[in-house]
């Protein structure tokens, strides 16, 4: 097997498992794979291009990755043998009000 084969085997296996953990959100959350795309990278064709056999970056793979997972339930375990990448930051549904921003309680 050369390297073009074993790059194309890992792009399939790791492409798999991301349209699986969409999959499995968007049911969850009764919403269509087209609305993951949009809240996560703000393109809600970024699946039906990959169905379509069109490809994503390496860092809008990270960030459906990640911003799936952030919101992931607790209680619901995560699809076997998918990457699961660590916690990045808590997840806020909306500003607390009465708490200024990062960029505004930073002095210059």
């Amino acid at each position: 097997m050369n390297r073009d084969d074993e790059a194309t085997q890992i792009e399939s296996y790791l492409v798999d498992g991301l349209m699986k953990v969409v999959a499995a959100h968007a049911a969850r959350n009764q919403i269509e794979i087209s609305t993951v795309g949009y809240y996560a990278v703000g393109d809600a064709r970024l699946f039906q291009r990959i169905e379509d056999g069109g490809s994503m970056t390496v860092y809008q793979y990270g960030r459906v990755l990640h911003w799936i997972y952030d919101r992931w339930p607790d209680d619901v375990a995560w699809p076997v043998g998918v990457i699961q990448p660590g916690r990045r930051r808590p997840v806020v549904s909306a500003p607390v009000r009465g708490r200024p921003s990062i960029s505004r309680s930073i002095k210059k």
